[in-house]
């Protein structure tokens, strides 16, 4: 396996008046292409932090973080957008898909932010559509669809330029248990069809049990554990 992610040494520290909240303490991890590893923590921890540093999102208050072997905060912040459109997928808990756009229309963004031409842009998505269960509702706005029906369009779109590595941050966590079920299966079956390398933080014992290695964040730090 080749290495995909690493952090070393990560700390976060927020400032609120007069108090500091030292978020994460020393993180270091790596992430290996192929491999599916999540993070369990209760809301409040740091586990989106955490993800949004490693993501390009938002910079550390230490340490660093290495994509693809670049290491990301040693580069403007335009640069860093870059490396997340081309080589990161985000899906988040709440979907945030373009509200005045279709479905269809949401999955081509990313392509359009790369370069890619408007024809080869709506075949894939067009596929990647199919690929999540959500063809017959291409022409569908955000609004006239359900939660779980965002959020696969929401994945679609995170695969959309075939990213090295997919950044999961509570998935099925804004979604009632049937459609929470469905979305983990279509995540659970991507991952196994398309070999993907996955990073995904969750507060649910069952969403990170599909990580092949499992970190508990306590206290700012990963404390590794066996997976089930």
């Amino acid at each position: 396996m080749s290495e995909v992610l690493r952090c070393e040494n990560l700390h976060k520290v927020f400032i609120t008046g007069d108090e500091k909240i030292h978020v994460l303490r020393g993180i270091d991890l790596v992430v290996e292409k192929g491999e599916c590893v999540s993070i369990m923590g209760p809301s409040g921890v740091g586990k989106s932090t955490l993800l949004h540093i490693l993501g390009g999102l938002e910079r550390p208050t230490e340490g660093n973080v290495w994509v693809d072997g670049e290491e990301i905060y040693k580069k403007s912040d335009r640069e860093i957008s870059e490396i997340r459109n081309k080589k990161i997928g985000f899906v988040f808990q709440f979907h945030h898909l373009l509200s005045g756009f279709t479905a269809l229309e949401n999955v081509m963004i990313p392509m359009f932010m790369k370069g890619v031409n408007t024809e080869d842009a709506k075949k894939k998505a067009l596929s990647l559509l199919s690929e999540v269960g959500m063809l017959e509702r291409k022409d569908h706005i955000p609004s006239k669809l359900s939660g779980g029906e965002r959020q696969r369009i929401a994945i679609a779109r995170a695969l959309a330029n075939d990213p090295l590595i997919l950044f999961l941050d509570e998935p099925t966590g804004n979604l009632d248990e049937e459609h929470a079920r469905e979305v983990l299966e279509l995540i659970e079956s991507l991952i196994e069809r398309r070999k993907l390398t996955v990073l995904l933080v969750t507060h649910n014992e069952r969403v990170a049990k599909i990580g092949k290695r499992m970190y508990n964040l306590i206290g700012g730090k990963l404390e590794e554990r066996n997976a089930m």
